[in-house]
């Protein structure tokens, strides 16, 4: 009901010629498209960077292109297998804790530590102190917090350790006022 809905109000801002809305709804179609496909749990870097592209044109319209994104990706990378949806909330969560405004620059990077990938996702944000970096690492949230952050951080961090293991999962480096830089270790696993 809802993919057909959002395609029906596409198609009415395609006929009154509102081009952003239009776009702005076939990255969410799209979005929604790969957050309903149960058939795979994992797939490919390069299908989740796809994916975050959805939501990044979304935001770009939100914000009016206030931010800047940077892509440092080894080619050879991009079949590792990666749970869905592990990259898109580490931004989301930018947008949310780090930007005033949806302003700053984020940059993805790709790291080989021996038989491990680890994806950083930096920003150059509010960042955050140390006991807050503790916390969210704990999973330490009171009822309050758990509405508000380190939802999103968890999840992602508990996905990746179910797939590959306790060894696996996110690590966060933050200082207040000059930025985040948020670590995702995975196992080098190509798709075959």
């Amino acid at each position: 009901f809802l993919y057909n809905t959002l395609n029906s109000i596409q198609w009415i801002a395609k006929i009154h010629k509102v081009p952003d809305i239009s776009e702005m709804l076939t990255n969410l179609i799209k979005l929604l498209r790969t957050s309903l496909d149960s058939a795979n749990h994992l797939h490919t870097l390069e299908q989740e960077l796809e994916v975050l592209n959805y939501y990044l044109k979304i935001q770009k319209h939100r914000y009016s292109n206030r931010f800047q994104i940077n892509y440092f990706i080894e080619k050879r990378f991009l079949s590792v297998s990666i749970p869905r949806f592990t990259l898109q909330p580490l931004v989301e969560n930018i947008f949310f804790h780090a930007f005033t405004d949806g302003q700053g620059t984020i940059q993805i990077k790709t790291i080989a530590d021996g038989d491990t990938l680890i994806i950083a996702v930096e920003d150059d944000g509010r960042g955050m102190p140390q006991e807050t970096v503790e916390k969210l690492l704990k999973k330490q949230h009171t009822k309050e917090e758990k509405t508000s952050s380190g939802i999103g951080l968890h999840n992602v961090d508990e996905k990746i350790k179910l797939y590959f293991g306790s060894s696996y999962g996110i690590d966060i480096k933050s200082e207040l006022g000059k930025g985040t830089t948020i670590f995702v270790r995975l196992p080098i696993h190509f798709e075959k």
